[in-house]
């Protein structure tokens, strides 16, 4: 699937439309480039499923089954550990990077970044001081952080 800039922009507004405040139930990795946040939204657990893999870059509510690992990997262990309601989707800037917005436990606020840019894409976790915490491929160093997108 090849996401354009307005297509994303869609989907990130009906995403954000049908999540926001949601609770993080459960945070799953069953593959290198595939994540699964399973959301609470108050009436029902909805998968949104985060791709990296190439050829396949997408982010959706979807209904896919996976095997998970025995052990989950480490960018799975450090979501689980900081992610907890999700405050808000949108799109960064004017390319196809997605923000998601969330707030930890402590009500620290987080923001998990999908650069949704082909062979190219990565998810990075930032602070709110727009410190990258982790991201998911190591070999693509971040150019941009969620910038002045905390305040909307």
């Amino acid at each position: 699937m090849n996401l354009d800039y307005f297509f994303t922009e869609a989907l990130a507004a009906q995403l954000h439309a049908g999540l926001r405040g949601a609770l993080v139930k459960k945070i799953h990795q069953p593959r290198a480039d595939l994540l699964i946040i399973h959301l609470w939204n108050g009436r029902a657990e909805q998968p949104l499923e985060l791709s990296i893999a190439n050829g396949a870059v997408y982010l959706g509510i979807m209904s896919s089954k996976y095997r998970n690992p025995m052990q989950p990997p480490r960018f799975c262990q450090l979501l689980r550990a900081h992610l907890h309601r999700l405050t808000r989707i949108s799109m960064l800037g004017f390319d196809r990077r997605v923000g998601l917005f969330f707030e930890s436990r402590e009500g620290v606020p987080m923001c998990l970044v999908l650069d949704l840019f082909g062979r190219h894409a990565n998810m990075l976790l930032y602070a709110a001081d727009n410190r990258v915490v982790d991201q998911l491929r190591r070999t693509v160093i971040p150019t941009q952080a969620c910038h002045n997108s905390w305040r909307k």
